[in-house]
């Protein structure tokens, strides 16, 4: 009873610890896979899946076909792109992303990108109470997209990725897998049109035998929810402006167990039934990037992470971009300050990006 009572709470205190859903469907596996990648996207508030130039933060983490982009820029000499990000957040969490992209040739691209989150320090406590000590829970995610640009007009995209999720030392791991898919189409020059589906058949699958002390391979399946993402961007020459819209739509499953009280010839008995509901919540999110200079640029961004609870489940971001005027490398450090849904928290992101 007393690793069910350490599990349970771990698993309460991550459910809080990475707020990307909101009401009745937060609480859902992955929830740190859905917070962003990088200081560029998460200070547009992550409305960049249909976002292309590398120098606005575009990133195949939003959609796989960005994974066909890399010699998008005016450039067009960047073949090899890397990425490292780091976030400072409340409640002992941490979180590190890293990337890699490259092109291959004539017209498409692979990137690969790993994230990985920490909540540090989770304390252990008996039920009558006593400290037993402190541990640390884990999760991981590793991605592999495709990108291929059909035309001028059309890139496509897929992607696989891998979860790892260890929350106690008393719990065996998580694992899981799960796609992506998308498309961007480019109607005109200066402005895209994006479709992307992500965490398509993905879950985690957990042996809980350990925990509540049987040997009966008591399989545990989390299912990741689906998200269908809209998105639309606009590049402003005049003004070295873009703007950017995503619309998304979540979608979750979940197995209820329900147990009914019952009398049978006198005696109490329980009925018990399960069911499958599924959820929804709509996302929506505007993002903008200006290129003030030649070595400086300057984003915003603000997101309604529920409409159906606006006023509980929004919030702003915002950062900027120095351009270093490294030749052959083409570095940029970058800085976001990112509020979280409700306004109880917010955290900072730090990253570096090289392109060879």
């Amino acid at each position: 009873m007393t690793n069910i009572r350490k599990f349970i709470t771990c698993l309460f205190v991550l459910a809080l610890s990475a707020p990307a859903l909101y009401a009745q469907v937060g609480g859902y596996s992955g929830a740190f896979s859905r917070m962003g990648f990088g200081a560029k996207g998460m200070s547009m508030s992550n409305a960049m899946s249909s976002v292309t130039a590398t120098e606005f933060g575009a990133h195949s983490y939003y959609n796989p076909a960005i994974a066909a982009t890399i010699l998008d820029d005016d450039e067009n000499s960047i073949n090899q792109k890397y990425d490292l990000s780091t976030a400072v957040m409340e409640f002992d969490r941490n979180m590190y992303m890293a990337s890699a992209s490259f092109e291959i040739p004539p017209s498409a691209g692979l990137s690969l990108n790993l994230l990985s989150s920490t909540v540090s320090d989770l304390e252990e406590r008996s039920q009558s109470g006593y400290y037993n000590g402190t541990f640390d829970a884990v999760e991981l995610q590793f991605q592999g997209n495709f990108g291929i640009a059909v035309s001028k007009l059309l890139k496509l995209g897929i992607g696989i990725k891998m979860n790892y999720a260890n929350y106690h030392p008393d719990a065996d791991a998580a694992y899981g897998m799960g796609l992506d898919a998308g498309f961007i189409l480019t109607p005109l020059s200066n402005w895209n049109l994006s479709l992307a589906v992500k965490d398509v058949l993905t879950s985690y699958r957990w042996n809980v035998d350990d925990i509540y002390g049987t040997d009966s391979s008591n399989q545990q399946i989390d299912e990741v929810p689906t998200r269908l993402i809209l998105g639309t961007s606009y590049f402003l020459d005049k003004y070295n402006l873009l703007l950017s819209l995503d619309f998304e739509n979540l979608i979750a499953t979940s197995d209820v167990q329900e147990k009914t009280f019952q009398t049978f010839l006198g005696y109490p008995s329980y009925r018990t039934s399960e069911s499958t509901i599924t959820g929804s919540s709509q996302k929506l999110s505007f993002g903008t990037r200006y290129r003030a200079h030649e070595f400086i640029s300057v984003s915003g961004g603000y997101s309604i992470h529920n409409l159906s609870y606006m006023d509980e489940s929004d919030s702003f971001s915002a950062g900027f971009s120095l351009h270093l005027p490294l030749a052959g490398y083409s570095p940029t450090v970058d800085y976001a300050f990112v509020s979280e849904p409700g306004g109880f928290s917010s955290f900072h992101v730090l990253s570096l990006s090289i392109n060879l």
